[in-house]
């Protein structure tokens, strides 16, 4: 038999045909995509993108999460607290693909819905409780400390 491309026998690469060559988001079972390696994050950050166009909006928790954390790290006690609650209300959109569903085409037609949340879910919000427990605690001791 001949050389297969692995566009052609990969039935999971069908999908990417309609898209342009550097709009290919997502990978193979095997972690290859088109035949070349495929490194995680640029996927992620296709995910982050393509969130905005069908209502996805947790993945800019992420920005807010390391933003609360460095206003905690240089004592801005209100600033932090802002950002994580922020942050805990866009990671909170995750609970709506339950709902409104994963588009799974490129014509946004099939979608796929979340039947789940599993341990990384928990942790990420739990670091967000943490950092902003952490800045309420600190600013009321602050406030005492300065009332002496």
């Amino acid at each position: 038999m001949g050389r297969c491309v692995v566009d052609a026998c990969d039935p999971t690469l069908a999908q990417f045909h309609a898209l342009p060559r550097g709009m290919r988001f997502a990978s193979s079972p095997d972690g290859r995509l088109a035949g070349r390696e495929h490194h995680r994050w640029l996927e992620r950050i296709g995910d982050w993108l393509l969130g905005l166009f069908y209502g996805q909006f947790a993945w800019y928790a992420n920005p807010l999460l390391f933003f609360g954390a460095l206003a905690l790290f240089l004592r801005f006690w209100k600033t932090s607290m802002v950002f994580i609650g922020l942050a805990l209300l866009l990671a909170m959109n995750t609970f709506l693909l339950s709902i409104q569903g994963i588009p799974i085409d490129e014509a946004f037609t099939a979608t796929e819905h979340l039947k789940s949340v599993q341990i990384g879910f928990y942790l990420w919000i739990g670091s967000m409780v943490v950092i902003g427990l952490g800045a309420i605690v600190l600013f009321i001791r602050d406030l005492k400390l300065s009332r002496k």
